[in-house]
């Protein structure tokens, strides 16, 4: 029973924070922020006066955190270094697809309107030739393909 009633106690931050005018669930908010600011940005905030002060205290733990701050700057930058790589990589893989793309672009517009005047043609020959049902399967498929493509239907594997 001694060594809990000489134990420090250390304030609840979120009743201190309802103390303040500020909510408990703001107060949640803010730690979660914080939290995630810390995990995606690798923001450690180093209270340099506290740490001053552990190393007086106990200089072995204040060195063994300061080497973990550094080994995680080291992670950092060797992270961001390999992510530059990656994209400088990727940004001439595109460079050299550009002529291809837009070769294969012009292809398959020229092709479409080639399909569409050929659907056309056979419309108006067999209208011509006296077989309208042939002429309008001729003409309804050109015309629900670019249905089909104006309302964006896609396969249900089509990304």
């Amino acid at each position: 029973m001694g060594k809990l009633s000489k134990r420090k106690h250390y304030p609840n931050t979120a009743s201190q924070s309802a103390h303040n005018g500020v909510s408990e669930s703001d107060s949640i908010k803010q730690q979660i922020a914080n939290i995630q600011n810390n995990n995606f940005n690798f923001v450690q905030n180093i209270d340099l006066g506290k740490l001053s002060h552990l190393e007086l205290t106990n200089p072995e733990l204040a060195h063994r955190i300061t080497k973990i701050y550094e080994d995680q700057f080291e992670h950092v930058k060797f992270v961001d270094t390999a992510i530059i790589e990656l994209e400088k990589k990727e940004q001439s893989l595109r460079e050299a697809e550009l002529p291809h793309q837009r070769k294969f672009a012009f292809r398959s517009q020229f092709f479409a309107v080639l399909i569409s005047l050929a659907g056309l043609c056979t419309a108006i020959l067999s209208m011509y030739y006296g077989y309208p049902w042939l002429g309008g399967t001729a003409i309804t498929i050109p015309i629900g393909v670019v249905a089909v493509n104006l309302l964006g239907i896609k396969n249900k594997n089509q990304k």
